[in-house]
């Protein structure tokens, strides 16, 4: 019985680690194969909607700054919001009277500044698109995304907008409850409808810091406005030695109940 328990035990911590990474024949390592039990969803409203609202927006050189001067109102369809039925979120939209003063003399900062603050939980918009809507991709939603008053809420951790329902139409956008619309991820038909070509980088916004924001095509060296344009991907990766310290963590905050369950056997 004891050598049973054993290799019960065995096999078990063995199939815990299958959730770690594993070594590949170029030094690399496997992506882990582990599910998670949060659920992602990445559900999209229908945009069939044409705004009677009219779009307006500025930008101007005043001094250091430039000066961005919007209402807010997209130019493309969105989708259904207000209090109708079927509409996203409740919130219609509703022409804004926002402006935005960015430097026009960017520098690079000496180290990252946060969106959020997990103490007075203010957020700070990331910037502004030409046709005046913002980019705003942190929601004012903590994750777990389990209600703003649950026990395990924890701001520190913020919540994904793309990656669960809250009422996003097919421009990953909604409308916050003063009916300002604005973008958490992507602004699809904004971005179809002005035509980018692919062998040139094409200015969309500008970051509240002051830079400029292209969409995804941009030259092979930053350095060098002559060098051929190809797309750009994502430079996120996984932090190798973090994941294998939250799966030893795991690993030993299961083994008691492990243990209690084996040697009850």
């Amino acid at each position: 019985m004891k050598t049973l328990k054993f290799l019960v035990f065995g096999i078990l911590i063995f199939s815990l680690v299958q959730c770690s990474d594993t070594d590949t024949d170029d030094g690399g390592t496997t992506t882990p194969e582990c599910t998670s039990a949060k659920v992602v969803d990445k559900s999209r409203g229908e945009c069939n909607e044409t705004l009677t609202l009219v779009p307006s927006v500025r930008i101007e050189i005043v001094g250091t700054n430039r000066v961005i001067t919007a209402n807010s109102i997209p130019n493309h369809k969105v989708g259904l919001f207000g209090n109708v039925a079927g509409s996203l979120n409740p919130n219609a939209i509703k022409a804004q009277n926002k402006t935005y003063t960015i430097t026009n003399q960017p520098v690079k900062a000496a180290q990252f500044f946060s969106l959020t603050n997990a103490t007075t939980l203010s957020l700070w918009s990331f910037g502004v698109l030409l046709n005046g809507v913002e980019l705003d991709p942190i929601a004012a939603e903590p994750w777990p995304h389990q209600g703003l008053m649950a026990t395990n809420v924890n701001w520190e951790w913020n919540l994904e907008a793309t990656n669960v329902k809250i009422g996003l139409d097919c421009n990953n956008a909604h409308v916050q409850p003063t009916g300002k619309y604005h973008y958490h991820g992507s602004p699809t038909l904004y971005l179809q409808n002005a035509n980018i070509p692919s062998d040139k980088m094409t200015l969309v916004g500008y970051a509240a810091d002051g830079f400029p924001v292209y969409y995804k095509y941009a030259c092979t060296n930053a350095t060098d406005a002559n060098s051929p344009v190809i797309a750009m991907t994502s430079s996120y990766r996984l932090n190798p030695v973090k994941d294998r310290v939250m799966v030893s963590l795991r690993l030993v905050a299961l083994i008691p109940a492990y243990i209690a369950m084996i040697m009850s056997m």
